[in-house]
């Protein structure tokens, strides 16, 4: 730290003397287990949410919407970067194989993260069926029991709790 920091901080009694700051240690992200699908901090994100009607019937369940239903723009950094941890804590699927994804009507949402600078990073998120994050080559889905992505989107574009809670 500074001297001229540590001087500021004596003096407006936020410390003494002898005392250190603690230093926060960074956490190691095991990538094959928890892909990253969102990397950095980013500072916004526009949720645009494609939702069709699920059929009964499996066969017919691939129609996607073409037009988003709902579109909400995040700005408080606080639900952005909880969103990000949610998404970075999905675990990679068991193989890259072809998977079957029963009752997968289309239905996902389009995540676009916007960081200082003006970059931007895209996430597709499947709503229905095995529920997979998707960005940039890096695959990830949900857990057995961590469907707290899926519960935070419907939270943050004010859908109904049946909308996180289908398998």
């Amino acid at each position: 730290m500074s001297r001229v920091l540590t001087t500021l901080c004596v003096a407006a009694g936020l410390v003494t003397t002898g005392s250190t700051f603690p230093t926060v240690q960074a956490r190691r992200i095991d990538t094959a287990v928890h892909p990253i699908i969102v990397p950095g901090f980013p500072v916004a994100v526009t949720i645009f949410s494609y939702f069709a009607p699920l059929n009964r019937n499996p066969a017919t369940n691939h129609n996607p919407a073409s037009t988003p239903s709902k579109v909400v723009v995040i700005r408080s950094r606080s639900q952005v970067r909880r969103l990000v941890v949610l998404l970075n804590s999905l675990v990679a699927p068991p193989s890259q194989r072809a998977i079957p994804c029963p009752f997968d009507n289309g239905s996902h949402d389009k995540l676009a993260f916007r960081y200082r600078g003006g970059r931007r990073w895209k996430v597709d998120v499947q709503i229905y069926g095995c529920r997979f994050a998707r960005s940039r080559g890096a695959v990830a889905l949900p857990s057995v029991s961590a469907n707290n992505v899926y519960r935070y989107l419907a939270k943050l574009l004010g859908e109904p709790a049946a909308y996180s809670s289908v398998v």
